[in-house]
Parts: C-alpha cells; structure tokens; sequence
C-alpha cells in the first residue's frame, strides 16, 4: 500500500495559482504517529506516473495512525507535516508548501512562550502572509516530531530546527 503525496507551490506570476513542485531537495517520510518512528524510507520528491510531482510512501497496511513528514534540504520550502492519516487506507494527498522567507530574518526575538513566539511570526511586518505561513508551518511539523529517536526521523527534526534557527527563531520552544 501506499500514500501518493503530490507537491505543489505557490506560482511567482500572476494571477496567484499553485504549480507542481520540482525540486529534487524535498524529501517525505511516512511516520507512526504513537511512536514517531518511520513506517518507511525516506523518498524524494520526483515526477509521478500520471503527472505532476511528488512521492509515493509505501509501507504494509495495518490498523495504525500515521503521518506524513516533509522537509527541504536546501531550506527554500517549509517543513511541513500531515497528521491522522490512517495506515489501513491507500490516500492521496496534495500538499502546498510555502517558501522560507530570506529576508527580515534574525528579528524574531527568540524568548518567551511557544505562543509568544507565534504571535510575533504573525504581527512580523517584513514577511508577507506566505512567509509568515512558512515559519508557522516549520513550528507545527518541528512540534508533531519532537521527542522521535528514530535517526531517519531525527534528521527531518534537524533541518527544521535550522529553519527556524536560520530566521532568528529558538528552535527549543517546539
């Protein structure tokens, strides 16, 4: 069985509209949700049979909850994670991902509450709503993982730590 995971982003050229995503830095992993481990190998993003981008995550059905795991090893596109899925059912998936912003980062004052935090990735004025949805996506994906001592696993949880990082954000509080 598997979980076909399509990835798009958001166009550069108006009108506004979501085009596959190509980039071959962008990896996916299937996760038990109890335990954080890996129901798989980590697969990279890459042309589909059928069209479009993305991977499929093969694991044996069983009577589980899983979740997806994404990550870009170059840091151009947010982490992100999807949760609850159900490990008895093939699904197909399609999933957005927001580019990290590259400027304006290393301001987020990096005390205080998770919460504290989240409001000012919201209130920053030098990102735009996708940038800001970016950062807020690599908190969601770093805080569903944490706690994994899955070392594939691990290594997803690494490279949103250094997104955050890398925009003036203490990884720590997620």
């Amino acid at each position: 069985m598997s979980c076909r995971i399509k990835l798009y982003e958001t166009s550069e050229i108006p009108p506004l509209s979501h085009v596959s995503l190509r980039s071959a830095t962008v990896q996916l992993i299937a996760v038990e949700q109890a335990s954080l481990t890996n129901c798989c190998q980590i697969q990279l993003n890459k042309r589909l049979i059928g069209g479009g981008y993305g991977a499929d995550l093969p694991f044996i059905p069983a009577s589980f909850v899983y979740q997806v795991a994404i990550v870009d090893t170059s840091h151009t596109y947010a982490g992100a994670t999807i949760c609850n899925l159900n490990g008895a059912a093939p699904g197909d998936l399609e999933v957005l991902l927001f580019r990290l912003p590259t400027s304006g980062v290393g301001a987020i004052a990096s005390n205080g509450a998770a919460a504290y935090v989240r409001e000012a990735v919201v209130k920053y004025p030098s990102w735009n709503a996708i940038e800001k949805q970016a950062i807020l996506s690599v908190m969601n994906a770093l805080g569903s993982l944490r706690g994994t001592v899955t070392p594939l696993v691990l290594d997803f949880v690494a490279h949103y730590e250094r997104a955050l990082a890398d925009a003036g954000i203490n990884p720590s509080f997620f």
